[in-house]
């Protein structure tokens, strides 16, 4: 690892190759005109920095990370590849469901739910193919983070699947409500951002939808997790709720456990799953380790299960 303040004294000493004269009145340049030295001082270090990061850092850097993926590869190959095979073989499923039901095998109401669910499975792939590459990479807190993702698109895959095609068509609907708040936060901060101010007839449009849809099923809807009111308690829209409706709150415990690592609270800060105290002290690891890869591999494929099973259980007409 180079430092910083080695460039910087070399910056430092060129400037004092090309003054003309004592190390006093260098000095004495330096303390009178600050602002002017410390501008020419800049421009000097980033063009040496700029320099010695083409010719040497990335380099360096390249190489190592090369050095870890190839001993990475070779401690975990066998399972990196089995992990692999089974995310492909879920996308196949996923592949296959599509071309054999067609959407319209469905009945028109029955569509709008086998749409949301493939979406959702598919998505779900995708995720644990992120999953895979963190892992491979020497990632496996992010692994773990992406794997919370995977958990709530299981959750939400599980309870439209329960549930009557009305609850489909709500999910469906919700989407609106969630551009709206979305919009209107941004209309806030627009400025400061130094953007253009959202498209106002966008804007009306989402108005006008969630009027319809706050005439449609009320007042709650336009709450959080609204799309859930047909079977959820009010006081209890929630993904909390929404896990114990689905009966996988078992996993709750694993869900906190990714969300440390997620959220910069103070387990998440001191508890890493990458961490190893003999090889890897806390204080140093900025980059890719290789431990903590099992637990993220083994929970992608029970929640890739969960809704393959779901998938594989629909039918059309």
């Amino acid at each position: 690892m180079f430092k910083l303040d080695e460039i910087l004294k070399d910056t430092i000493a060129e400037m004092r190759k090309e003054f003309k004269g004592t190390d006093e009145e260098f000095n004495s340049r330096f303390k009178e005109k600050s602002t002017e030295i410390l501008t020419e001082t800049a421009t000097i270090f980033m063009k040496g920095l700029c320099q010695f990061y083409e010719e040497k850092r990335i380099k360096e850097i390249q190489d190592s990370y090369a050095k870890f993926l190839k001993w990475n590869e070779e401690i975990y190959s066998d399972g990196l590849e089995l992990f692999l095979m089974y995310i492909d073989l879920t996308v196949t499923v996923n592949t296959h469901m599509t071309d054999h039901f067609k959407v319209d095998k469905f009945p028109e109401d029955e569509k709008l739910k086998f749409t949301q669910l493939l979406h959702l499975h598919v998505k779900g792939c995708q995720i644990a193919n992120e999953i895979y590459t963190l892992i491979k990479c020497g990632y496996a807190d992010a692994a773990l983070a992406r794997w919370r993702t995977l958990h709530e698109t299981s959750v939400v895959f599980i309870a439209l699947f329960t549930n009557d095609l009305e609850v489909s068509k709500m999910f469906y609907e919700y989407q609106f409500i969630e551009k709206l708040k979305r919009i209107k936060t941004f209309e806030i901060h627009y400025e400061t951002l130094n953007w253009k101010a959202p498209d106002e007839d966008t804007t009306k449009m989402l108005q006008k939808k969630q009027d319809e849809l706050l005439n449609l099923y009320g007042a709650d809807f336009l709450r959080e997790y609204g799309w859930t009111i047909k079977f959820l308690p009010r006081r209890k829209r929630n993904f909390k709720a929404l896990e114990e409706n689905v009966e996988l709150d078992y996993l709750r415990p694993y869900y906190r456990w990714a969300n440390k690592g997620v959220h910069s609270g103070p387990e998440g800060t001191y508890t890493r799953l990458a961490f190893d105290e003999i090889n890897i002290p806390r204080e140093y690891l900025a980059g890719p380790s290789r431990y903590g890869m099992v637990d993220p591999m083994q929970f992608t494929t029970y929640s890739l299960l969960k809704m393959t099973t779901g998938l594989t259980e629909l039918k059309g007409t």
